[in-house]
C-alpha cells in the first residue's frame, strides 16, 4: 500500500521564522491526522525535517528498530518500523496522557521515501518562489536537491 505525504502550499502562513501548513498523511480513504474534516496545520518545515531525518535512519538501520515521525502542534505522531524494506505504521494520537491508535498500515520503503522527498521538494520550491528562506529551509534542504 502506498502512504502519501501531502502538503498544501495555499495553506503556507509565516510566523517571524517559522512556517505553518497543512501536512498530513493519506493511504486509501484515510487521512492522519484528520481533525473536523480538515487537514492538520503544523510547523511544516520542521515537520518535514524531522521526517527526512528519520528515513535517514531507517534507511541505514539494520535491525526492527522504531522510529518516530513527530508532529510538532497537537498529539499526534507515527511510529515505524522498517523491516527488509517494508515500513508498518502506527499512527497514534495522545488523548489525556493515553495514546490511542488510530490506524496501521503498511508500505514500501522506497515508495514511501519518493513520496518524502517529492513533497519536501514541492514545499521548498514553493518557499523559495516566496522568498521565505531561514536556517530551517536550509537544514530541510539538505535532504533534497531542488
Amino acid at each position: 500500500m502506498m502512504i502519501n505525504v501531502n502538503i498544501n502550499t495555499s495553506s503556507l502562513v509565516k510566523y517571524q521564522d517559522l512556517i505553518g501548513g497543512e501536512v498530513y498523511f493519506s493511504f486509501k480513504d484515510t487521512v492522519f491526522p484528520k481533525i473536523k474534516k480538515e487537514k492538520w496545520s503544523d510547523f511544516i518545515v520542521w515537520v518535514l525535517t524531522n521526517w527526512n531525518e528519520a528515513l535517514e535512519k531507517m534507511k541505514n538501520s539494520s535491525d526492527e528498530t522504531a522510529f518516530q515521525l513527530k508532529f510538532f502542534n497537537g498529539p499526534f505522531s507515527a511510529n515505524v518500523i522498517n523491516i527488509n524494506g517494508l515500513l508498518k505504521f502506527q499512527f497514534l494520537q495522545e488523548i489525556y496522557d493515553k495514546t490511542k491508535i488510530v490506524c496501521e498500515c503498511e508500505c514500501d520503503l522506497l515508495e514511501f521515501e519518493k513520496s518524502l522527498k517529492d513533497a519536501t521538494k514541492e514545499l521548498l520550491i514553493e518557499l523559495e518562489k516566496r522568498n521565505w528562506i531561514s536556517k530551517h529551509t536550509e537544514e530541510l534542504s539538505h535532504y533534497i536537491t531542488v
